[in-house]
């Protein structure tokens, strides 16, 4: 039987349509059936286009957030600015009575800055407290402090009346109340530790500079009272000195020269405390360290010195120089100008100006602590000895 040409492609044209359903078909029934039916359930159909079928919208396939919400595309939402926050305390300060303190001084120092030799605690106090006994501090710096409470009043003979306290600062919220601590004041037995530096001939050493370190290494008392107690010590031209003692610590002193560097070994060294107090100490370097340099007249005559300088140079591995300088008396008249020869010096050069009525300056230069220091003024009164 023969089949039309028309009716041909029109059967082919129905198998296609049926195939391409079929394709469609398959993807279909693997997606999860809607709320409601049960399994293979067919998808609802649109209300838009009724008899027609609508794939389920895919989360991954909806717009982007921003585009969802009418923005243009790559805006970002604007971050909050940080907040603002402060670092203070309120600080209370009781007395050895329990009785809160009007007019308590109050020191604060970075825990940090305690490890350096040369810092020296603030010579006026930061704050003072209140008719209720409170103080505020601001601006502190991050991180740890120590709190330093002194009483305003004078303490009595052989007492000290003092609160101290380590305390960690962390910023707060400025809408937020500072932090708020108490600080109790302790009686603490002091004393004045006396003593001098001399040769191993007996005669005084000037020219030397006296340091203190806790003899409790570690101990956080003895590194927060250090500075306070380094400051208040005081030294004399002739070698004599007074150190503040307080109970319950213990220290080393140190005696180095006024030149060199820090790091030079000690000249001589001992452990002292409060039980000292009371006996003269002497501490003994050796004779060979201290250097004495005089001045002389174009005549040959000994010439009284008002004033010198001195300056050092060493050659070492690592290299290095240095020098210092001072006067021997302020429009004074001292007969010999002392010092310690600096630790790994190759030379050192010493100018002395001469007291009326010899005038001028003269300079020698030294190479070894035994060579004689002896400068000359010249015949013209002006320029280096001979």
């Amino acid at each position: 039987m023969r089949i039309p040409l028309f009716a041909a492609l029109t059967l082919l044209l129905g198998s296609l349509g049926l195939l391409f359903q079929g394709l469609l078909a398959a993807p279909l029934a693997s997606l999860p059936a809607p709320r409601g039916g049960g399994a293979g359930a067919p998808p609802p159909a649109s209300p838009r286009s009724p008899g027609r079928l609508e794939l389920p919208r895919d989360p991954l396939w909806a717009a982007p957030p921003a585009l969802a919400a009418g923005g243009e595309e790559g805006e970002e939402e604007a971050s909050a600015p940080p907040a603002e926050t402060r670092r203070g305390l309120r600080v209370r300060v009781f007395g050895v009575d329990n009785a809160v303190v009007r007019g308590a001084h109050l020191v604060w120092v970075e825990a940090a800055r305690l490890d350096d030799p040369g810092f020296l605690p603030p010579e006026d106090p930061q704050a003072s407290t209140d008719a209720g006994g409170w103080a505020e501090l601001e601006d502190l710096p991050e991180g740890p402090v120590y709190l330093f409470a002194t009483s305003p009043e004078p303490d009595p003979e052989g007492e000290a009346h003092f609160a101290w306290r380590e305390h960690r600062v962390l910023p707060r919220p400025v809408d937020e109340a500072p932090e708020e601590l108490e600080l109790c004041l302790e009686a603490w037995p002091v004393g004045k530790l006396e003593g001098r530096v001399i040769t191993g001939s007996g005669e005084p050493a000037d020219g030397v500079e006296l340091s203190l370190r806790p003899a409790v290494a570690g101990d956080e008392l003895h590194r927060f009272l250090r500075p306070f107690l380094a400051e208040d010590l005081h030294q004399w031209g002739d070698g004599s000195f007074a150190i503040p003692m307080i109970g319950g610590t213990s220290w080393i002193v140190e005696v180095r020269g006024q030149l060199g560097p820090e790091s030079a070994p000690p000249l001589a060294s001992r452990r002292i405390g409060l039980a000292d107090v009371g006996a003269r100490l002497e501490l003994v370097i050796p004779d060979e360290a201290l250097v004495r340099c005089r001045l002389w007249s174009a005549e040959g005559r000994p010439a009284a010195i008002s004033g010198h300088s001195l300056s050092w140079h060493r050659t070492s591995p690592s290299g290095g120089a240095g020098g210092g300088m001072g006067m021997a008396g302020s429009h004074g008249r001292h007969p010999e100008v002392r010092f310690v020869w600096p630790e790994q010096a190759d030379e050192v050069r010493v100018e002395l100006t001469g007291a009326w009525p010899e005038r001028g300056s003269a300079t020698v230069l030294l190479t070894a602590p035994t060579q004689a220091c002896e400068a000359y003024l010249s015949s013209t009164s002006s320029g280096p000895g001979r």
